[in-house]
C-alpha cells in the first residue's frame, strides 16, 4: 500500500484479486499479469509479498520487470526523494534505491525474473 501511495496509484487490491480469480475460474481468458520491481519505497519483502499475492491469483503468465526511467515518465519526480539510481544507458533500468534495496538484492531479483521468464512462463 505504501508503494501505491508513493506512485499515486489508487487501486482496490482486494477487488483486483477477486476479479483475477473470477476471470481465471469463469472464463477462458488468458491472464497475463505484470509485476514491476524497484518502485519508490519498495523493499525485497514488499516485492516478495506482491509476487506471492499475484501468484495465488493463478494468472497464466506473470511477467516480472525491473523499473525503468523513460524520458518524461512520472517516475522522475521520485528520483531525488527516494535516491533512485538508474542506468544512464538504455534500457535506463533502476540500479539501486539505497534506502530500501541494495545492488545485490536488485541483482537477485533480476536473476529471479530471468529464471521465471525462461523456465516458468516459457513452459
Amino acid at each position: 500500500m505504501e508503494v501505491q501511495k508513493n506512485i499515486r496509484r489508487k487501486q482496490n487490491n482486494a477487488k483486483s484479486k477477486e476479479n483475477l480469480l473470477w476471470l481465471r475460474d469463469n472464463t477462458s481468458a488468458h491472464i497475463h499479469a505484470d509485476l514491476i520491481f524497484g518502485l519508490p519505497g519498495e523493499t525485497y519483502d514488499t516485492f516478495k509479498d506482491s509476487f506471492n499475492q499475484l501468484y495465488h491469483c493463478r494468472p497464466h503468465e506473470i511477467q516480472m520487470g525491473i523499473l525503468k526511467r523513460l524520458q518524461g515518465s512520472p517516475i522522475i519526480r521520485h528520483t531525488e526523494a527516494f535516491d533512485l539510481r538508474f542506468n544512464p544507458l538504455p534500457p535506463f533500468n533502476i540500479l539501486i534505491s539505497p534506502d530500501r534495496v541494495s545492488f545485490t538484492t536488485k541483482q537477485r531479483i533480476n536473476r529471479f525474473a530471468r529464471y521465471w521468464d525462461m523456465i516458468v512462463d516459457s513452459s
